[in-house]
């Protein structure tokens, strides 16, 4: 017996996420970090996690749960009657998570609008002192 993931109550509005990475300019670091974000479009960010490349993917169910119960932003915010993402193998996994909730595998520019802003936030230094970008910060830009 599986449990179905659900929105606890839906108020119509569209959320896109992700995976995308945050580019090691950004962070100061020798690598990027995967950025796991979920947003309403034109409004606010309402989740997001930041991690170690590769270790977030097999995380972005639960992380939506997580966030489908406590969005940045409160209880108002939601949860959405949609979801949509550009990974083809993100969608299938929070199909099988999410069965009662739409996805949708489509562009999401948006997402990548919002990680130009966060990079650019993050690199608030000059080029050679930038601050590490820990994923604690990422998080804390947000």
């Amino acid at each position: 017996m599986g449990t179905n993931h659900h929105p606890p109550h839906t108020h119509g509005k569209e959320w896109v996420g992700g995976l995308t990475l945050l580019p090691p300019e950004a962070t100061g670091e020798p690598e990027p970090y995967d950025v796991l974000m979920w947003l309403i479009p034109g409004e606010r960010i309402v989740g997001v996690t930041a991690a170690d490349p590769g270790r977030l993917f097999d995380q972005a169910a639960k992380h939506l749960q997580a966030t489908m119960r406590n969005p940045k932003g409160g209880p108002s915010v939601g949860a959405p009657s949609r979801v949509r993402v550009a990974s083809t193998e993100l969608a299938n996994a929070l199909r099988k998570a999410f069965p009662k909730l739409e996805i949708v595998c489509a562009p999401t520019p948006e997402l990548d609008e919002m990680v130009i802003r966060m990079s650019e936030a993050l690199m608030t230094e000059p080029e050679d002192s930038i601050e590490v970008a820990s994923p604690e910060a990422i998080r804390a830009v947000v």
